[in-house]
């Protein structure tokens, strides 16, 4: 867990379920986000953002994201409307090792 200006960054990882279906869930409410192999997102009140590769961001809910600039966060400035940022990291393979990172902002209430 890294902690950068009052916002933590959690890294995690995907959940098994009963079925053997790997999800990506809201540590708030346990709301299923996202499922392995599939495109779509399904967000809940408590996500904020989706940052893959830290190129394109997808906003969620209503916040004004209108000024929101993802390297804000890392550059110490405090957003009201995202408590934690959740980092997701997977590999995969092409020509080589391809590697991928998605960043999810979240609030906490």
């Amino acid at each position: 867990m890294e902690t950068k200006n009052e916002i933590t960054t959690v890294p995690i990882k995907w959940n098994q379920t009963n079925e053997n279906i790997l999800t990506l869930n809201c540590p708030v409410c346990g709301k299923v986000w996202e499922e392995c192999e599939k495109e779509e997102i399904t967000p809940c009140e408590h996500l904020r953002f989706r940052s893959i590769d830290g190129c394109e961001v997808e906003y969620f809910g209503e916040w004004d994201h209108d000024d929101f600039d993802l390297d804000d966060i890392f550059n110490g400035k405090k957003i009201d409307d995202i408590d934690i940022i959740l980092s997701f990291e997977e590999m995969g393979m092409s020509c080589g090792p391809v590697f991928t990172s998605i960043l999810y902002g979240v609030k906490l209430e």
